[in-house]
């Protein structure tokens, strides 16, 4: 079981490197060096705005993939390996209010309504969809003097960074839990 638990950790990783590039990660990294080459990527310097918005995109779009497919070899249960629903939508609800400030009621109600994790999880990620194209809209080049294009938008940088970060958490929390219903799987048989 412990080899079965090391070899699911390994296609994760593999999965990280490979979907987010991290091409100077090979086959033998470990947790530790992606998270810490993830937190290189993101503190280096800001790309001009075209560049800026379609990369970072699609690295949350990776995330969010990677996400969604963790979330679904986890949907055997109704929540994540147990965890209380009520607690759940409260952590989803602090979680986007401090990345974005304001949650609208609508998507307050949606989480608060959901009946099981992944109508949680639509709502949140409907919500982030949402702010992102809002953000994306207010996102135009106009004629500017070659300097200003160099220029990154700090709030949508924050708000992209933010939510590639979160991203992150949450795929190294669920490989944390998929250990931890592993090895209770283990203790019980």
């Amino acid at each position: 079981m412990e080899k079965d638990i090391h070899n699911k950790e390994q296609q994760i990783i593999q999965k990280l490197i490979t979907d987010l590039e991290l091409i100077n990660l090979d086959e033998n990294a470990n947790v530790e060096q992606v998270i810490e080459t993830i937190r290189h990527l993101i503190n280096k310097p800001p790309l001009t705005n075209i560049e800026y918005k379609g990369n970072w995109e699609n690295e949350l779009e990776i995330a969010n993939q990677t996400i969604t497919k963790l979330e679904k070899e986890l949907k055997e249960e109704q929540t994540p390996f147990g965890e209380d629903l009520q607690v759940i939508k409260n952590l989803e609800l602090t979680s986007l209010t401090e990345l974005f400030v304001q949650v609208n009621n609508y998507y307050q109600e949606q989480i608060q309504q959901a009946a099981n994790y992944q109508q949680v999880v639509n709502a949140r990620q409907a919500f982030i969809q949402e702010q992102l194209s809002q953000k994306q809209n207010t996102l135009s080049v106009v004629n500017q003097p070659k300097q200003e294009l160099i220029q990154s938008p700090k709030n949508e940088d924050i708000i992209l960074k933010v939510a590639l970060i979160g991203s992150l958490i949450t795929i190294g929390g669920l490989i944390v839990r998929m250990q931890n219903v592993k090895r209770n799987k283990q203790i019980k048989n």
